[in-house]
């Protein structure tokens, strides 16, 4: 079978305010998205953020995405998709990249052959109780499959896109941020602000190369003519703008350099392309 199902996961468990929620996904099939419809305890379709506090994907034991639903939204939103009410969208298959559909799959998440893949919902405490309507999920039956030019065969990949924050306090004016990750290659940072503004980025990587530098406008310009939006994040330093999955940044150093109006805590939410689940 290789066209498309969308099934919901079921046995989703420990739903309660404060609780965390537990439900497992079943393997050996390959996932191009998910979405975690979100409810008061009346059934009705309740805004993510005041429903969940913590998403996580976990993989053999492996966190591979951590973040809130905010972050999930507004990466949703960067790229032009609105959710719905309730929604949380995770997206392994990547729908706007626009080489062509087979390149759009390479992230999705090829789950042949894993022992185990759990979704983890940290629930908050509101006043109308929490739910979940459904689990939706978008998969088939197909692999990642490329062409070894060295031994002249196909093979099985894995490109996934794993999701981490990074947190630093910064004071007001120039910040060198120097704790992103750096051992898989970078595809964005989307970097928020707990208070005042970030006016401009400088990034810097090995042999001090400086390898980007724009004000916070002129960085929405760059990204507005990829058709992409900046207003969702204070500042989404997009390495792959042209949507080419190769487009990335690889280094051991990394110096980001980041121009602030007043003292703050910054999160980066850092993607990278990870050739595992690991």
């Amino acid at each position: 079978m290789s066209t498309r199902l969308q099934n919901y996961i079921a046995g989703i468990q420990g739903i309660g305010s404060g609780a965390t929620g537990t439900v497992n996904v079943p393997v050996n099939r390959r996932y191009h998205s998910m979405r975690i419809l979100c409810t008061n305890t009346a059934g009705t379709l309740t805004d993510a953020t005041t429903i969940v506090s913590l998403v996580e994907l976990v993989v053999n034991g492996q966190v591979i995405r951590s973040d809130t639903p905010a972050t999930f939204i507004n990466i949703a939103k960067t790229y032009r998709y609105t959710p719905a009410t309730g929604e949380i969208p995770i997206f392994f298959t990547e729908f706007w990249r626009n080489e062509n559909p087979t390149a759009a799959e390479a992230t999705s998440w090829d789950m042949f052959g894993q022992s185990t893949f759990v979704v983890r919902l940290t629930f908050l405490s509101p006043g109308g109780g929490v739910g979940i309507q459904s689990i939706l999920s978008d998969y088939d039956f197909k692999r990642n499959v490329r062409f070894n030019r060295q031994t002249g065969q196909n093979e099985y990949f894995l490109a996934i896109v794993k999701m981490t924050s990074v947190a630093i306090n910064a004071v007001s004016g120039t910040n060198d941020v120097t704790t992103i990750p750096t051992a898989w290659p970078i595809q964005r940072l989307f970097v928020d602000i707990s208070a005042n503004a970030i006016s401009s980025v400088q990034i810097y990587t090995d042999n001090n190369v400086k390898n980007w530098e724009a004000t916070k406008g002129e960085n929405a310009i760059i990204l507005n003519a990829n058709d992409i939006t900046a207003t969702f994040f204070e500042y989404p330093i997009i390495f792959d703008y042209d949507d080419r999955i190769d487009s990335n940044l690889q280094t051991s150093y990394l110096d980001v350099r980041t121009v602030t109006t007043g003292a703050a805590t910054l999160t980066f939410h850092v993607s990278q392309l990870v050739n595992g689940y690991r």
